[in-house]
């Protein structure tokens, strides 16, 4: 559920925080290495065409039994469903940014120059905050998403979507206790 270029530029904030915490894009939004290895493996659309291409083959597939109108109200409607957990999901990298920012948590070598989590690195964490984060990326979002595109609205919302907003809260709470912490000491 990334695509590039985004129209929104709300959502492509979001993504861009995303795309960030994965090693796509750097700290000033610009294509790292990284992001060869997403082009390679096909795993983003990176332009309009390719997007609207597969976008096409999913709605005919949902058109074999549903209206194209439907087709596309449910595919919009998923859509919207990924900004909101985009938005989740990008505040919560953002509160891991900041405790690395002001040395809450120690980062480890290979993270040393970068201001982000990377979560292609994050089965290897120290904190429960970073535990939570990589949940967030590898369990909620993804059965979010998956399930959002695939008209399951009640596994979206209970075994995605609030799921999420769940861990958020944990990490602000988790978050707030080591800030509390580390000013004791």
């Amino acid at each position: 559920a990334l695509r590039l270029p985004e129209k929104d530029k709300e959502w492509m904030g979001y993504r861009v925080t995303v795309l960030q915490a994965l090693g796509v894009l750097d700290a000033k939004g610009k294509p790292t290495a990284r992001l060869d290895v997403v082009k390679k493996a096909n795993l983003a659309r990176l332009d309009e065409a390719s997007f609207n291409k597969e976008r096409q083959k999913m709605i005919d597939t949902c058109k074999k039994c549903h209206s194209d109108t439907f087709a596309k109200e449910n595919l919009k409607n998923a859509d919207q469903m990924i900004k909101a957990s985009d938005k989740i999901f990008a505040e919560a990298i953002n509160i891991v940014k900041d405790l690395y920012k002001d040395g809450i948590i120690e980062k480890k070598t290979n993270q040393a120059t970068w201001p982000y989590p990377d979560l292609l690195t994050f089965y290897e964490v120290n904190t429960h905050v970073e535990e939570l984060l990589y949940e967030m990326f590898m369990d909620y979002r993804m059965k979010t998403y998956q399930a959002a595109f695939h008209m399951m609205p009640d596994y979206t919302t209970w075994y995605g979507y609030a799921k999420l907003k769940e861990a958020l809260v944990e990490m602000k709470k988790e978050a707030d206790i080591m800030r509390k912490m580390k000013a004791k000491k």
